[in-house]
């Protein structure tokens, strides 16, 4: 990793940390943006693996951009975001233990909702 991608990685954390505070504050709208200006800096990768810090950083901003996608009611933006982050919590090893016991709760909304997702429109 360049020293570039490392102060990236570090401003897209900083951005996090913002859109979690809007988040806190109900301005949804706000965080939405903020997240997207951070996940323009740390990109996915093609071929999945990455850098432990653009992982964690990408995964995180993926799962909060799916929570607020979903309380804007902005069903494909949520989902997009639960496409790229659920396989790549599944793929990434780590335990199910109480240290990730927000992810693992957050993979049981994200599956939730996904199927929510997928049959809103049937009859």
């Amino acid at each position: 990793m360049s020293f570039r991608d490392f102060l990236r990685e570090m401003r897209a954390s900083g951005l996090l940390g913002r859109a979690s505070k809007l988040v806190r504050s109900e301005r949804y709208e706000d965080a939405r943006e903020v997240l997207r200006r951070a996940l323009d800096l740390v990109p996915a990768t093609p071929g999945g693996r990455t850098e432990p810090a653009r992982f964690s950083a990408r995964i995180m901003l993926l799962k909060v951009q799916s929570q607020v996608a979903a309380k804007l009611n902005d069903v494909p933006l949520a989902t997009r975001s639960i496409r790229e982050a659920l396989p790549m919590w599944l793929e990434s090893g780590l335990p199910q233990t109480a240290k990730f016991q927000t992810m693992i709760e957050w993979e049981a909304w994200a599956r939730q909702y996904r199927a929510w997702a997928e049959h809103r429109d049937e009859p």
